[in-house]
């Protein structure tokens, strides 16, 4: 070799260098994962205070559970946000982005595998996984999921508004479902028909 030595010493261990293919790809995953994050405003979708982890409004002011104060009407999606986070501790158990963890993901089309309706999934929720077995079967879901227990039934821990709320966000936001067919579907969508027999009988002597 004509007398030149190579240092080997100078030489990058393997690790390192595999390193810096390693750590460019995971930054290219978690770009694409933020690129798909809920912005706050988006489908309802409210910010969570960093103190107190509870939900607010986009501008930071209090988050009341309500949408518009002149209709009085309820922004199910918000306050089904604030339950999923706090109340019924839901994200705990399937992450805080719906994709899983201790119980079963509801994003990538699974939540509406296992109930492609509204009544089935908020009667699981109100029942809980032993209220289930014991009044429907062993089963739940499109698929007849075998249940295994570890849900809890939040019948008489959530009011009927919040139970409605959180199934009407986890299906909106994280099923992906189309908020208004996701109101009709659940019986919260009033219709003009209703608003005209409403006014009707309210006018009558």
């Amino acid at each position: 070799t004509m007398g030149i030595k190579i240092n080997s010493e100078n030489l990058l261990p393997k690790w390192l260098n595999f390193s810096f293919i390693i750590i460019p790809l995971f930054i290219l995953v978690g770009l694409i994962s933020s690129s798909n994050t809920q912005e706050c405003g988006e489908r309802g979708m409210l910010n969570v205070d960093r103190k107190s982890q509870e939900a607010v409004n986009c501008d930071g002011s209090p988050y009341e559970g309500r949408g518009v104060a002149a209709t009085n009407t309820i922004n199910y999606i918000a306050l089904g946000q604030e339950v999923y986070a706090g109340a019924a501790a839901c994200a705990g158990c399937h992450g805080g982005g719906g994709g899983g963890g201790v119980g079963p993901a509801f994003t990538g089309g699974a939540l509406y595998t296992t109930f492609p309706t509204c009544a089935d999934h908020t009667k699981w929720i109100q029942l809980g996984s032993a209220g289930w077995q014991a009044e429907v079967g062993p089963t739940y879901g499109a698929e007849d999921t075998v249940s295994i227990g570890g849900m809890p039934g939040f019948q008489g821990k959530l009011t009927e508004d919040e139970l409605y709320a959180v199934v009407v966000f986890e299906r909106v936001v994280f099923g992906g479902g189309n908020t208004e067919e996701v109101l009709s579907d659940c019986g919260l969508l009033e219709t003009e028909e209703e608003d005209v027999t409403t006014e009707a009988v309210s006018s009558t002597p």
